[in-house]
């Protein structure tokens, strides 16, 4: 890769993993109703994986099943580098919340840590159907696309990312 989309890429690298994906979630009065809700988001921040995964488990054992929890589940999971069960939380994230382009993009990560770019290709896609302006989303497919030795396609989705990253 070039080095100056490396060097203008290097913010949206450094903030690519799964935890730094976790968006402000819409649904704020669960951490008030539930603070395993907000347990659960501090252990991540935290690093404590294991922690926040058990800590979901326990919130999925009472009841909780909505979007926020199986994103919480799938960025533990993905961070503990249990792809698959990752990718499974994820989806379960998505038939709540299909419009969220953050759990795609989190699934593209798990997909391309599995080495399944045209899977990560097509997660990716899903994002920037809903978000077509996300930095991140761009960037991925971008990863994608160079896995799969589509380099000019990969440059022009980096230049889309860093064009969206400054907007």
């Amino acid at each position: 890769m070039p080095q100056k989309f490396l060097k203008h890429l290097n913010p949206l690298l450094t903030t690519s993993s799964p935890q730094q994906l976790q968006p402000d979630f819409s649904q704020g009065d669960r951490a008030i109703s539930n603070p395993l809700y907000a347990s659960v988001q501090a252990l991540i921040r935290l690093r404590q994986y294991r922690a926040a995964l058990n800590t979901a488990d326990v919130l999925l054992t009472e009841g909780a099943d909505d979007e926020e929890i199986w994103y919480l589940r799938g960025d533990a999971l993905a961070n503990l580098s249990c792809y698959h069960q990752a990718i499974a939380s994820f989806q379960r994230a998505l038939t709540f919340a299909a419009s969220w382009p953050e759990v795609s993009i989190s699934e593209a990560v798990c997909w391309l840590h599995l080495d399944q770019p045209q899977t990560a290709l097509a997660a990716c896609d899903r994002a920037l159907e809903i978000a077509p302006t996300h930095a991140q989303a761009w960037l991925f497919k971008g990863v994608a696309l160079h896995r799969l030795g589509q380099l000019t396609k990969a440059y022009r989705c980096y230049q889309q990312a860093l064009q969206h990253q400054a907007s």
